[in-house]
């Protein structure tokens, strides 16, 4: 790339060079080094002030998922499920035993860290997927690199493990962190430094790894979502610039983006999402994000049952067979694992695919990935919708408040049920906190609660539409095949 005059500038993977002294090339120079650098001097505590949501010119993307568990009896089983699923996994390309590795060692002791995080209050899951990933040698020094910038962050050595999966079309790390300082203080990450920094971060080596991202390959890259039937980054643009009416005039689109938004709308109309209704004016579909959505995820469900079903005589996709976490009849289906895996773009939502008691094979996303540890291929599993019924708590909620005018109280309970103790009356408290949130309750100012005469249906229909994001239930029936019974 070059200016007028004679400063010229050679971008290369991993650094910059002037083939000029003038002071427009140290500036050049200067702006890039400060766009690139991932450890640039933070402004605020951890740096949260320095990095944003914006992406700088050139950055390269990386999607992380970050998830904070907190431990307890159950959750040391399910630690050491988690990293065992992630090993495993990382095996896929040598065909070696999966191993996992941390600052020093490529084969981390996956026994003593479980040990030392057993005591821990909480730990940290990270998933982190460069965009161009592909295109980089090797992620366990990335993952290593990364880490060591948030131990400059936090001010503290961490102890973590990681692996990586190379074997999907988006080679990602697994990092788990222990949720201790060096110091034996509790770890805190801000909010912000989760949600933004971390991402910054990541984003930040993988450009000084590749070099800045050029205006031809980000084009190229979203050029090529043009034909996608799914979500895309052109699909959320072209829903901004629709406004509430959702109608596009293609004319205000920027003119180096026009073309692909004309590809896009084609693309949309062969869906059924976009209409032509004038001269370069379109009319989008009600709803349009969530329908896309839909589709890629009905898009990738249909790759693993046809990867599952293949060599089985007789059987064949059926999209029906789509267990829903919103199922109407709230049906169990029982049947032997075909298949499992994680899918999403972040890896981390777990599924399995059964051979149905009934003949039919079904789908069913199960949410943790370390549920996948405890099965294997033949296992005998139930799935089931959550239950969306109103709780215990809510029904006795009601059962008081229809005795009192609608009114419910920890003194009221306290008087009908002499035998509640107070940690029983404040799980009841803390549930109507969670409802009044959701506009079901209203709390008056002397601490009591109004509560309405159809509370019991209004949570009902409140917790149905939570299902909807909610993954199914699983229940491990046998863990031998049907064969061997």
């Amino acid at each position: 790339m070059s200016e007028a005059g004679d400063d010229r500038f050679e971008v290369r993977p991993g650094r910059i060079r002037s083939r000029g002294s003038g002071r427009r090339a140290k500036t050049f120079l200067s702006r890039m080094a400060r766009s690139m650098s991932a450890a640039g001097p933070p402004r605020g505590r951890y740096g949260a002030g320095r990095f944003s949501q914006v992406r700088s010119v050139g950055q390269r993307r990386v999607v992380v998922k970050a998830r904070i568990v907190r431990m307890s009896a159950s959750s040391v089983g399910a630690l050491r499920a988690h990293l065992g699923y992630i090993r495993r996994d990382s095996a896929a390309l040598d065909q070696e035993k999966g191993r996992l590795f941390n600052d020093i060692s490529d084969d981390a002791p996956t026994r003593d860290f479980v040990e030392n995080a057993e005591k821990d209050r909480h730990h940290f899951r990270f998933i982190v997927s460069p965009e161009d990933g592909a295109e980089l040698a090797d992620l366990k020094p990335f993952a290593r690199d990364l880490v060591s910038q948030m131990e400059t962050d936090l001010g503290t050595r961490l102890d973590w493990v990681a692996a990586v999966h190379d074997d999907t079309a988006h080679p990602h790390a697994h990092i788990v962190v222990r949720g201790k300082r060096d110091d034996g203080r509790d770890l805190v990450m801000p909010r912000a430094y989760i949600s933004h920094t971390i991402r910054n971060r990541a984003e930040g080596l993988v450009t000084l790894e590749l070099g800045p991202e050029t205006v031809l390959e980000a084009k190229q890259k979203i050029a090529r979502e043009a034909s996608a039937e799914r979500l895309t980054r052109i699909d959320r643009f072209l829903i901004r610039q629709a406004g509430e009416a959702g109608e596009l005039k293609l004319g205000k689109s920027p003119s180096e983006w026009r073309s692909v938004h004309a590809a896009r709308l084609k693309t949309l109309e062969r869906l059924g999402l976009a209409e032509k209704t004038g001269r370069a004016v379109w009319k989008l579909a009600d709803a349009l994000e969530a329908i896309l959505t839909g589709l890629g995820e009905r898009r990738d469900i249909a790759k693993a049952m046809n990867r599952a079903l293949a060599g089985l005589e007789g059987r064949r996709f059926d999209p029906d067979a789509i267990l829903k976490s919103v199922d109407p009849n709230g049906r169990k289906v029982t049947g032997a694992v075909l298949a499992k895996g994680v899918s999403g773009e972040g890896h981390d939502q777990a599924y399995v695919i059964l051979d149905g008691l009934d003949g039919r094979a079904v789908y069913g996303g199960i949410g943790d990935p370390s549920q996948l540890e405890d099965m294997d291929i033949g296992s005998v599993v139930s799935l089931r919708p959550p239950d969306t019924s109103p709780k215990p708590a809510d029904r006795t909620v009601a059962e008081i408040a229809a005795r009192h005018q609608g009114i419910y109280s920890a003194g009221l309970h306290q008087s009908s049920d002499p035998k509640a103790g107070p940690e029983f009356i404040a799980a009841h408290v803390r549930r109507l906190e969670a409802l009044r949130r959701a506009g079901l309750v209203r709390r008056e100012s002397d601490g009591s609660w109004h509560i309405p005469d159809d509370h019991l249906s209004k949570v009902e229909a409140w917790q149905r539409r939570r299902a909807g994001r909610a993954p199914l239930s699983m229940t491990i029936e046998s863990r031998s095949p049907l064969s061997a019974q």
